[in-house]
C-alpha cells in the first residue's frame, strides 16, 4: 500500500474501533461496505469529518501532498463543506492558493460545491479571487448556479472587496447571471463597474429585469437590435417592450402572437395599438383561443393549455410537436376567458 495512504486507512479504522456505539457486528459491516468502496481511500476519508480530521492529526506528511488529480486535503475539505477541518488545515500550514491539476484552488472546489460559509472562510484568509482553473473560471463564476439571491449578493461583495477583476471577468459570468436570473447580483457587477455589450441589453429585456435594462440603456447601450423586441415580449414587461417601440424597433403580429402565447394581454394589447398607428394593420386578439389543440408525435410531453369553445373554459393537456395555443393554464385565462 502506498505510505501516504496508510494513515488514511488507519484513521479510518480508529473511527470505527473507538465508537463506543457501534456493535461487533457493525464494525463487520462498515470495514465491508470501506474495502467494497472502489474510490481511492482519500475520496472515502473526506467524506467524513471526523475520519478526516483524526487523519489530518495523525498524519506526518506536510500538509500540501498531493492525492487524486493534485488535490490536497485542503481541497477535500474545501469541497465537503468541513470548515472546521479547513481552519485546522490552515492553521497547520497548508497553502490556501494551492492548485490541483485542474488548476482549482481550494477556493474553486468550495464555490463549485456551493459551500458558501467555507469560501467566506478561505477568503478571509487571504485566498486569491482571481486565480483561474483550466476552463479560464475564476472562482466567482460558481456563484451563477447558487441559489439564493441574498447569499450571493453578499457572496459577489464580499469577492469585489478581495480584489475581483471586474474588468477582466470570467467569460458570460454577467450574462449567465441575468439568463440564470441572479437579477441583484448581476446589477451589482454592474454597479461596479464590469463590462457589458449590446447584448447583455437584450438578456436583461429579454428577462423582463428592468432595473438592469434602464442602468444599460444609461451606460449607451444599443436598444434598436434584431429580435430584442421579439423577446421583450416573452417577458412581459410593457416599461421594457413600450421602450424598445419608442427607440424605433418595429412591432409585428408575430411578436403580438408571442405574448398571446404567454398571457400578456397588455403587452398584446399595446403592440396592437402600435402596429395600427405605425402600419394601419392589427392582430386578432382571440386567434388562439380559436386553435385546436393536437398533442403532436414526440415523444416528450410538455403541459400546456387551450379554451374550449363549447364550455367556454381553458383546460390543461400534454403534448410535444404539436399545436399548444398557449404556454399555461392562467395565460389561456387571461387572453380568453
Amino acid at each position: 500500500m502506498n505510505k501516504l495512504l496508510r494513515p488514511l486507512l488507519a484513521a479510518a479504522l480508529i473511527a470505527i474501533s473507538t465508537s463506543s456505539v457501534v456493535a461487533q457486528n457493525d464494525k463487520d459491516d462498515l470495514l465491508q461496505q470501506f474495502f467494497a468502496d472502489r474510490r481511492p481511500e482519500i475520496e472515502k476519508i473526506a467524506d467524513h469529518p471526523e475520519q478526516l480530521k483524526n487523519f489530518v492529526l495523525l498524519q506526518k506528511q506536510n500538509p500540501n501532498v498531493p492525492f487524486e488529480n493534485g488535490k490536497t486535503l485542503l481541497h477535500y475539505a474545501a469541497n465537503r463543506g468541513h470548515i472546521e477541518i479547513v481552519r485546522l488545515l490552515l492553521e497547520n500550514g497548508a497553502k490556501i492558493n494551492i492548485q490541483d491539476k485542474d488548476k482549482k484552488t481550494p477556493l474553486h472546489e468550495a464555490m463549485t460545491y456551493h459551500h458558501d460559509k467555507v469560501a467566506r472562510l478561505l477568503i478571509e484568509k487571504g485566498a486569491n479571487v482571481n486565480l483561474k482553473d483550466k476552463e479560464d473560471k475564476t472562482p466567482l463564476f460558481s456563484i451563477v448556479f447558487m441559489d439564493g439571491e441574498q447569499r450571493n449578493v453578499a457572496l459577489t461583495r464580499l469577492f469585489i472587496q478581495k480584489g475581483y477583476k471586474l474588468k477582466t471577468p470570467d467569460a458570460d459570468l454577467l450574462t449567465q447571471a441575468i439568463h440564470r436570473r441572479h437579477q441583484e447580483t448581476a446589477m451589482l457587477l454592474l454597479q461596479n463597474g464590469i463590462p457589458f455589450s449590446d447584448g447583455t441589453l437584450a438578456s436583461a429585456a429579454a428577462m423582463g429585469f428592468e432595473d438592469i435594462f434602464n442602468f444599460l440603456l444609461q451606460k449607451g447601450a444599443q436598444p434598436k437590435q434584431p429580435h430584442i423586441l421579439s423577446n421583450a415580449c416573452r417577458s412581459g414587461n410593457l416599461n421594457i417592450v413600450r421602450a424598445l417601440t419608442e427607440k424605433g424597433n418595429t412591432p409585428t403580429l408575430k411578436d403580438v402572437d408571442q405574448a398571446l402565447e404567454l398571457g400578456h394581454t397588455e403587452v398584446a394589447n399595446y403592440l396592437n395599438a402600435q402596429l395600427k398607428k405605425t402600419q394601419g394593420k392589427q392582430a386578432d386578439l382571440k386567434e388562439r383561443c380559436r386553435m385546436k389543440p393536437e398533442p403532436g408525435s414526440c415523444k416528450a410531453l410538455f403541459t400546456y393549455a387551450f379554451y374550449d369553445q363549447n364550455t367556454k373554459q381553458c383546460f390543461e393537456t400534454t403534448g410535444c410537436g404539436g399545436v399548444m395555443p398557449f404556454d399555461s393554464l392562467e395565460a389561456c385565462k387571461k387572453v380568453c376567458e
